[in-house]
């Protein structure tokens, strides 16, 4: 083989190279654009949350999960602990560091005046506070409004008010459930109560979750108006994110605590 033969052998053999390399970039350059630009998903619209700091590390990994979803509202339902006699509903205009959107507030008033306003009472209330600084920062463009229920209301009473809410909350609003879930029990207690808590939330199975007591979760009405605003919207998917207790956060199985449940509807 003369010089000649060798020089052309190589220089086919390049190109050959450059042909399947520029084939192959293509064709990856496309699954990645695919990858970036359509994730195959119906959008987020409601989430079950913890409100123990125990739970910080899931309630974080959440947001960390939600921050792109683009959300312009958030209503955090939570439960009334210390004052649950004062009234059904209660909500505030602003607390220290935080204003809430007075404008669907003035709205739900004059539709519901019996509706208790007082930042007094959600400033401290941690079902509602613990969760503010996260959508502050993950959800920094969303306008924010807490509802803190009392496990005496009626549940007719606020699936009216939650219908209404949802009729006048944008499209793109983001519905929390601040609620903990198995109280005072063992690791293996816990996460068969979540199991069966999971299935009733998951199958709009409202009196089921209306007799759970304690043992199950804080606080069934929160869930419950959960629930109706995601029928309303035609979010009705749910996906389970995590199933966990303090035993397994903490690392200790000899631990009696608090269960967590966290999941979305899309």
């Amino acid at each position: 083989m003369n010089k000649l033969q060798k020089i052309l052998i190589a220089l086919s053999l390049i190109f050959m190279v450059l042909v399947i390399g520029t084939f192959l970039l293509k064709t990856q350059k496309g699954k990645v654009a695919g990858v970036q630009t359509s994730s195959g998903e119906t959008p987020i619209r409601g989430i079950t949350l913890p409100h123990h700091k125990l739970a910080e590390k899931l309630i974080l990994e959440s947001f960390e999960r939600l921050k792109n979803e683009n959300f312009s509202y958030v209503v955090i339902l939570g439960p009334n602990h210390f004052e649950p006699e004062i009234n059904s509903v209660v909500t505030a205009k602003s607390i220290p560091e935080y204003s809430f959107d007075n404008e669907v507030i003035q709205k739900y008033l004059q539709k519901y005046p019996d509706i208790v306003v007082s930042g007094e009472l959600i400033n401290k209330e941690h079902s509602i506070t613990l969760h503010l600084p996260y959508i502050q920062n993950y959800l920094p463009n969303a306008k924010m409004l807490p509802l803190m229920i009392s496990p005496y209301a009626s549940k007719n009473d606020l699936y009216d008010k939650v219908n209404y809410l949802t009729s006048i909350t944008p499209s793109d609003t983001l519905f929390i459930a601040s609620v903990d879930f198995a109280h005072d029990v063992m690791q293996d207690t816990a996460l068969k109560n979540n199991e069966e808590s999971i299935a009733a939330i998951s199958s709009f199975d409202y009196q089921t979750i209306l007799d759970f007591g304690d043992d199950h979760m804080d606080s069934p009405l929160s869930i419950s108006m959960l629930l109706k605003s995601m029928q309303k919207e035609g979010s009705t998917k749910w996906e389970t994110w995590y199933s966990s207790h303090a035993a397994i956060l903490e690392g200790d199985p000899a631990i009696q605590g608090t269960s967590y449940v966290i999941g979305v509807f899309r």
